[in-house]
């Protein structure tokens, strides 16, 4: 899963799935992460690979402007990181948009109602509602 907003108007959006396809590290590069390969079935740019037009290459991501604390002074800090992240599992916010079936890049659903005390009907109905057939999901 993206965890960066890198190029809404193209797909590549914090909460776009995608599956990793490959892997590159190089140690001439001055980086010590790799560049991953993903493909975002959403992506609708321009194509990188001309025979697999929905795979990007994402490469490590900057953040500056971060405040940490040091023995007990704040200090500006930044970190390099891939804007990516494991997820096998989403939370119904995040699936919020996302179509389950057959042909869809999230085949099967299961739905962990959790506690009844604390569960949402709306929430239930959001969850469900991602799923093209009957068959497509299972509650938990």
């Amino acid at each position: 899963m993206c965890t960066d907003n890198l190029w809404t108007s193209k797909g590549l959006v914090n909460g776009a799935m995608g599956t990793v396809k490959g892997i590159f590290y190089d140690a001439n590069i001055d980086s010590s992460l790799p560049l991953t390969f993903v493909e975002f079935p959403t992506y609708c740019g321009p194509a990188f690979f001309e025979d697999h037009p929905t795979i990007v290459p994402i490469g490590p991501a900057k953040r500056e402007g971060l405040k940490v604390r040091n023995n007990g002074a704040t200090v500006n800090a930044s970190r390099v990181q891939l804007p990516l992240q494991l997820a096998s599992a989403i939370t119904i916010h995040k699936s919020q948009g996302l179509t389950a079936g057959p042909k869809q890049f999230i085949q099967k659903l299961l739905i962990d109602v959790g506690d009844t005390e604390s569960w949402c009907e709306g929430l239930a109905y959001v969850a469900i509602s991602r799923a093209m057939y009957m068959e497509t999901f299972a509650l938990d």
